[in-house]
């Protein structure tokens, strides 16, 4: 895919740095890492073809992700921001987030046009990404 994906903590409205979430990326990223430079940069690569460019600025939380693929690659996305509790968001998509407790911590500008959706998998994210509208309303409905 040739545009960027952003996962993002937050805490009251606020984007939320926490910095021992980081570990627990790494460790669902580090199965699959083919190349990293300096600490920062994470280059994967999935069983089934697939890869992404992971970029974990500093020792924050969250991450962008870039040059992507779909299949397993979206699970390993997926999987990532959810180990950290982290809201996916993107050009134009609904925020996504993987559990219900990010939900309540959205920035206002975040819950409205489009309203978020809470995805289980990858196979979500591709139909988000896509603008599949019987997967964002079936993720948005688990909302409710």
């Amino acid at each position: 895919m040739s545009f960027d994906l952003f996962a993002q903590g937050f805490k009251d409205g606020e984007a939320d740095d926490r910095p021992e979430s980081r570990p627990i990326m790494l460790t669902v990223l580090q199965p699959f890492v083919v190349h990293e430079e300096g600490g920062e940069f994470w280059r994967t690569r999935i069983p089934d073809g697939g890869g992404a460019d992971f970029y974990l600025g500093g020792p924050a939380t969250g991450f962008m992700v870039n040059h992507f693929s779909g299949g397993q690659t979206l699970d390993l996305i997926v999987r990532a921001a959810s180990s950290a509790g982290l809201a996916i968001l993107g050009p134009g998509l609904p925020p996504a987030v993987t559990k219900r407790d990010p939900l309540g911590h959205l920035p206002e500008e975040l819950l409205s046009d489009p309203a978020p959706v809470l995805i289980e998998s990858g196979e979500e994210l591709a139909g988000v990404i896509a603008g599949a509208a019987d997967i964002i309303g079936r993720c948005r409905e688990r909302l409710l």
